[in-house]
């Protein structure tokens, strides 16, 4: 008799090769034996179907910090599970029932009931789940009974928003607004939208800037010491030019953000500027790759968009 975990394997094996790779290359599998642990799945099926998260978000892990809480399968979001009922020595048929039963899963659930002669019948759903026969021996019968079912999911799945499904939408709730800021000033360097760049920089330096600012003069009103009166509504410039005034910042960064800020001010005062043709103060003194360097060492990036 075949061990388990070959029947997995072989599973497995037939599953990346057909489908996976021939068409769904987002996605991943895990028959790992159910050893590994995922967010919202519980005690984990025999195969795991998951989407990997930093191949949608290509700078996901360019940021230093974010390593130490966001593991390796966190980031694998399951979206569904593959049980295998094939009798050996790693378990008897009412462990298996025990384990999937008390799994506790909450993706969709595909069963691969082994018989050795199945016959030509569709899949069908048995206690919720989706129960195929299939001769679990025979790479070709998993092919035939197996593949197009999975293929078919997949293909639904790939037309539905990942914010749309439960477990990546929970993953990308947990993720810092600051991770798809990174994502968007990496598309716009990318995809030459220089405009687009200048405003989302001069948007993260106000902001960063002003609560730097912020706990500055938190400090002075702990110490009873005169500080400058700062809202929501004080003007970047006026930001600025206090960061320097109070060491926050040297001459060399007050340069690189104030061009970045009188750049976006060109835009807010004329939209005709906003053109591929005309070149705003931070093109001409060619500041905005100074200020992306800049933006990631705020972030802590390992690695710049520039050396992509």
């Amino acid at each position: 008799m075949i061990p388990f975990k070959g029947i997995v394997s072989t599973v497995v094996s037939e599953i990346q090769g057909e489908v996976i790779e021939s068409g769904f290359p987002e996605f991943g599998l895990d028959g790992d034996y159910y050893s590994h642990e995922y967010i919202g799945l519980g005690r984990p099926t025999d195969i795991v179907v998951y989407i990997d998260v930093s191949k949608e978000f290509k700078h996901l892990y360019e940021i230093g910090e974010l390593d130490d809480w966001i593991s390796k399968y966190s980031r694998q979001i399951p979206v569904l599970g593959i049980e295998v009922e094939y009798n050996s020595p790693h378990q008897t048929q009412a462990e298996y029932s025990e384990r999937t039963e008390k799994s506790g899963a909450t993706i969709p659930i595909i069963r691969l009931l082994h018989r050795d002669n199945p016959r030509d019948t569709p899949p069908k759903k048995v206690k919720d789940k989706e129960t195929i026969s299939v001769d679990l021996t025979e790479p070709r019968s998993i092919r035939s009974n197996v593949c197009p079912v999975i293929s078919t999911y997949l293909m639904e799945l790939q037309s539905t928003k990942v914010s749309d499904v439960p477990h990546i939408s929970q993953f990308l709730e947990s993720i810092e607004s600051r991770v798809f800021h990174r994502e968007e000033v990496a598309r716009a360097y990318k995809n030459g939208q220089t405009g687009l760049l200048i405003i989302l920089l001069s948007v993260f330096f106000e902001s960063h800037y002003y609560n730097k600012l912020l706990s500055k003069v938190e400090s002075f009103r702990e110490n009873d010491l005169p500080s400058p009166i700062i809202d929501k509504d004080t003007p970047f410039e006026r930001i600025l030019h206090q960061c320097w005034y109070f060491g926050i910042i040297d001459d060399s960064e007050f340069r690189i953000v104030n061009s970045i800020r009188d750049s976006r001010n060109d835009y807010a005062h004329d939209i005709e500027l906003y053109h591929q043709i005309q070149k705003t103060p931070a093109e001409r003194d060619g500041t905005v790759d100074q200020a992306i360097k800049l933006y990631e060492d705020i972030l802590g990036a390992k690695r710049s968009v520039i050396e992509d």
